[in-house]
């Protein structure tokens, strides 16, 4: 919670869990390997992270966030073997 912004949105599979640690706003990570529907759901919500705990994700797509070669759209904002969280820096392709 220290590590990001109080009006922090973030994307994660476990919204609920994250919240409740943190005070943060979350949102449903979508079960999705569309980029168009992750930058739809980022859009709407005005997310500007993605958080993943202890490894935890439940669509492939995301399993680049886990091996640490990230999409050129996000960068590492927070990495440790219980949480890994980065942020948005621009538009999905």
């Amino acid at each position: 919670a220290k590590m990001l912004p109080a009006d922090a949105i973030v994307l994660t599979p476990d919204p609920w869990e994250f919240a409740f640690l943190t005070r943060r706003k979350s949102i449903m990570l979508p079960y999705t390997d569309k980029p168009a529907v992750l930058e739809a759901i980022r859009d709407r919500y005005a997310a500007g992270y993605i958080a993943i705990i202890n490894g935890r994700i439940r669509h492939p797509f995301y399993e680049p966030i886990i091996s640490g070669s990230l999409p050129e759209y996000l960068e590492p904002f927070y990495v440790s073997k219980e949480l890994i969280v980065v942020k948005f820096k621009a538009p999905l392709k």
